[in-house]
């Protein structure tokens, strides 16, 4: 019998995220910015049934999931569900509900569930938070510069 094994290739390194797509069955996250040698370890160590992060995330990752936001050691009781970080990072990309539904194939008041979710696990009260708070997680890059027509 063959097991597939996936390995997840992001530009994130938010630790929500990163636990978000080993809780969804990832065997490994590798970062976008990682040499052609690493990828290679990578595949070669998922195959060989260990899990595999690139070092480049792997401190943040291990401080964040064991120390907790608190660094006390305890896991915050609000976490998002993978879900929950699409919808959000897709509400920071400046996507409208109906948008954010067609992309995800859900309907539009689901959407708007999962962004009432996220803005009561995360405290936020007004969309412009949660896209801060995106931000500030690193979930999207910021616009280097704003080009006007």
């Amino acid at each position: 019998m063959i097991s597939e094994q996936v390995i997840c290739l992001s530009a994130h390194q938010n630790p929500h995220f990163i636990m978000s797509m080993l809780e969804a069955g990832a065997s490994g996250y590798l970062v976008k910015t990682i040499s052609a040698r690493e990828l290679i370890a990578a595949v070669r160590t998922v195959v060989s049934g260990q899990a595999y992060l690139s070092p480049s995330i792997t401190k943040d990752f291990v401080t964040h999931n064991v120390q907790g936001k608190n660094g006390n050691g305890s896991q915050p009781s609000n976490e998002l569900t993978s879900r929950e970080l699409e919808v959000l990072q897709l509400i920071a990309q400046g996507l409208h509900t109906s948008e954010i539904a067609r992309h995800l194939c859900i309907s539009p008041k689901t959407v708007l569930v999962h962004r009432h979710r996220i803005m009561d696990k995360l405290g936020l009260d007004t969309p412009v938070a949660l896209v801060r708070h995106a931000l500030h997680q690193g979930l999207v890059e910021p616009l280097d510069s704003v080009h006007w027509a």
